[in-house]
């Protein structure tokens, strides 16, 4: 008898990400109406540090992911419908960055912080789109 050993780690998806942008935009807006209606912000504050947590966790998995199996994202980054969560992961720094609890990080540190992880899915997914440009093609024949 066979024993069947799932890997979760190679089926990671990457639509993960958009619950990050929605648990921040409630924070957003629980921190918001705290401000408005005057009322305690403990509420948003909590939720945002956990969604923070959240991401930091999805970063790491899914960085395994991509050193591990390179092709898995590949084929995520090559679907029709999940490459478009890729652009998921820049819009939770933008999300992050209109909370105020962030806003007062140090420049250089916040610079750093919001730029290199950007670049990095920049400059793969550019290496990604060559390494598939460059893949040797298949010729056909006709019998």
């Amino acid at each position: 008898m066979e024993q069947y050993q799932s890997n979760r780690l190679k089926y990671f998806p990457i639509t993960l990400f958009a619950s990050v942008m929605g648990l921040a935009g409630l924070s957003i807006v629980l921190l918001k109406m705290a401000h408005v209606l005057h009322f305690s912000a403990s509420w948003g504050i909590t939720l945002l540090y956990l969604v923070s947590a959240w991401f930091v966790f999805l970063n790491i998995v899914y960085g395994l992911k991509w050193i591990k199996y390179p092709d898995e994202v590949k084929v995520e980054f090559n679907h029709p419908v999940r490459m478009h969560f890729f652009p998921a992961y820049s819009i939770c720094f933008l999300l992050f960055t209109m909370v105020d609890k962030f806003a007062k990080v140090p420049f250089f540190i916040s610079w750093w912080a919001y730029t290199f992880p950007l670049d990095a899915v920049t400059l793969s997914a550019a290496l990604m789109y060559e390494m598939k440009r460059n893949e040797p093609r298949i010729a056909r024949t006709k019998k």
